[in-house]
């Protein structure tokens, strides 16, 4: 049944893919009328941080090399099309389960860009993005959640290697963690949403933090095409009364809220 639920979910992928392929548009920013969205595609998308991610770059690379074996005593969300869940090889996990360098330098290009003082983002893994948005925003306060202890363990040790003295790490589910958070927490800056990839759960988590949310912030949703599921949860999180400009990149949606801003959506090929 797993291999079945796998393969379609692959097959629902490359589909979904081949049309993203045809429906993007404004390659490198031609033919955008918005200044907002010119904006973006030469500061955001643009090629050139190459040289600025050398340090986050060596660390995966080490990473990808690293053959310790992972235990996670649960698994949590919807689970992965390439790996088994409770017990992984370090390597494995960086190579099919984390941010890809193409949309890592997405994450860090934000996070410079918009210069947030408090980040949140819920799926750790291993700490691969988490990496990306230190490098972009040093001096935020970071806030990271992830239900397996040995994955943040991970985390911790990039954070140590990398002088990320930034980092907080939040063990737990997001249905347990959330809720104390930001009873705690006042406005969030930046959020980028990595986990579960479930219809129900992800519109949740998103509802609940939009209160704390304000004209300025960002929101980045991940693997926005993973599943049926996480597509029509991207559909349905992007027609939010609140959310004024979504930016379909196909891996990962961008959601801006400034009241300035006309309300549009983009499928940007990237």
């Amino acid at each position: 049944m797993l291999f079945f639920q796998s393969a379609s979910r692959l097959l629902y992928q490359l589909r979904g893919y081949v049309y993203y392929l045809f429906v993007a548009r404004h390659r490198w920013g031609y033919g955008l009328h918005s200044p907002f969205m010119f904006w973006f595609y030469k500061r955001i998308l643009s090629p050139g941080c190459r040289r600025e991610l050398s340090r986050v770059r060596a660390r995966v690379r080490s990473l990808l090399k690293d053959q310790r074996e992972v235990v996670c005593e649960r698994v949590y969300g919807a689970g992965s099309t390439r790996l088994s869940g409770e017990r992984e090889k370090l390597a494995s996990i960086v190579r099919h389960s984390s941010v890809s360098y193409k949309y890592g330098k997405v994450l860090y290009a934000l996070a410079r860009e918009f210069t947030p003082g408090v980040i949140l983002e819920l799926g750790t893994s291993v700490g691969i993005s988490t990496m990306y948005l230190c490098e972009g925003a040093p001096g935020a306060l970071l806030y990271t959640v992830e239900g397996c202890r040995e994955k943040l363990d991970v985390c911790r040790e990039n954070a140590r290697l990398l002088g990320d003295d930034n980092v907080h790490t939040l063990e737990g589910s997001f249905e347990d963690v959330l809720p104390g958070f930001l009873s705690r927490t006042g406005q969030l800056d930046f959020v980028f949403i990595d986990g579960n990839h479930r219809k129900d759960s992800t519109i949740d988590h998103f509802e609940k933090l939009v209160d704390h949310l304000h004209s300025n912030s960002v929101v980045v949703i991940d693997d926005i095409h993973w599943s049926k599921e996480m597509s029509r949860a991207w559909h349905t999180i992007t027609n939010h009364s609140r959310v004024k400009v979504s930016i379909d990149l196909y891996h990962m949606g961008v959601l801006f809220f400034r009241r300035e801003l006309s309300r549009e959506r983009f499928v940007l090929a990237y």
